[in-house]
């Protein structure tokens, strides 16, 4: 026998009889319930833990292709400007 507080009882009771059970099925039903959606509860928690690491990837990856785009563009300078000095002045000896 379960003990239950005060008035717990006849709340469940009523509960299962509106909706056409007994109180055993009623309190199977609702424990499995509330295991179930606990168990939702941890994977979401984990899909979400796993998206914010895959953002900080991406996050990390950008920053990166950003550096090397800032890299390229000023080496891609420096080769225009050698380049443009060169037909103005010649190549170097």
């Amino acid at each position: 026998m379960l003990r239950f507080p005060d008035g717990m009882r006849e709340l469940l009771k009523a509960v299962a009889a509106a909706n056409g059970r007994s109180m055993n099925a009623e309190i199977i039903l609702r424990l499995q319930e509330s295991i179930a959606q606990e168990d939702q509860a941890k994977l979401q928690t984990g899909q979400i833990a796993g998206l914010d690491d895959a953002i900080n990837l991406a996050t990390d990856l950008v920053r990166t292709l950003e550096t090397a785009r800032s890299k390229y563009r000023a080496e891609e300078s420096a080769i225009l400007d050698d380049l443009t000095h060169n037909e103005r002045t010649g190549p170097a000896p």
